[in-house]
């Protein structure tokens, strides 16, 4: 039995048609990522860390359907009070409308319950009967493009001279091709910067991800980069450091991450 040219041909167009479909299939849109800070009564530090570290699977549960994702916060003390600086991405599609449902989770409300007293909110989310207080992004670069599930996570905390926030924000704004190259080259991925007022003064909250296997190493490579080097003479006189990284000669000071879920 021969086979008809013309069926065969149109079958073959529409296998390939399929085949290049899939091929070139839009890839998932860009997660939104938020960062917000609160602060954390001193009392209740202990009490915060303890919750957070048993978390309910309900509350996590509600999270995910939510659609949270990498969800983190880390802790860190200015001045004598303890503060907290959440940094999460959200994949849905209407974030207003998956918050509303999980403020009206029963679950999730009895979580806070828990929550809500271990936390001071600053006055502008106070003013609006909130907990957090939002971050503004300020910086982002996707970085290290190798997949899988990187071996760190870092959020690190300075300060900004107020006289020094536009050009700050001019810097990262149109941030150098060199500095870029040598975060991708040092392993670093997912980094975001947000700014925010906390008492009248600037800081800053950086989240970023490390794929690589040596840190240390990496991170000595990319401060003997000459590009990085002149960019940093840039940015380094716009920050005012905590002074526990000044004491070390250092720019930014690491928090301690007391949450995390995927």
């Amino acid at each position: 039995m021969k086979t008809n040219g013309l069926v065969l041909t149109g079958l073959m167009v529409a296998l390939l048609g399929s085949g290049c479909a899939s091929l070139h299939k839009a890839p998932p849109p860009a997660p939104q990522r938020f960062a917000w800070v609160t602060g954390l009564k001193p009392e209740k530090v202990a009490r915060y860390k303890e919750l957070h570290a048993n978390c309910w699977p309900t509350v996590l549960a509600r999270l995910k359907a939510s659609h949270i994702q990498n969800y983190s916060i880390y802790l860190k003390e200015l001045e004598g009070q303890p503060f907290l600086f959440s940094y999460l991405e959200y994949t849905g599609k209407d974030f207003a409308a998956d918050m509303q449902k999980m403020a009206a989770d029963p679950e999730t409300q009895r979580w806070w319950r828990e929550t809500d007293p271990c936390q001071q909110p600053l006055p502008d989310a106070a003013a609006k009967l909130k907990i957090w207080s939002d971050m503004e992004e300020v910086f982002y670069f996707a970085g290290d493009p190798l997949p899988g599930t990187p071996g760190a996570r870092y959020g690190m905390l300075t300060g900004v001279k107020p006289e020094k926030e536009a050009w700050y924000r001019t810097l990262h704004s149109t941030p150098w091709r060199g500095v870029n190259a040598q975060l991708v080259g040092s392993h670093i991925r997912n980094y975001s910067i947000f700014l925010k007022d906390i008492g009248g003064k600037l800081f800053l909250f950086s989240y970023f991800e490390y794929t690589g296997k040596d840190f240390a190493g990496d991170m000595a490579a990319m401060a003997k980069d000459p590009t990085t080097q002149r960019w940093w003479q840039q940015t380094d006189a716009c920050q005012s450091p905590l002074p526990d990284a000044a004491a070390k000669n250092k720019i930014w000071s690491e928090t301690e991450e007391v949450f995390h879920c995927e």
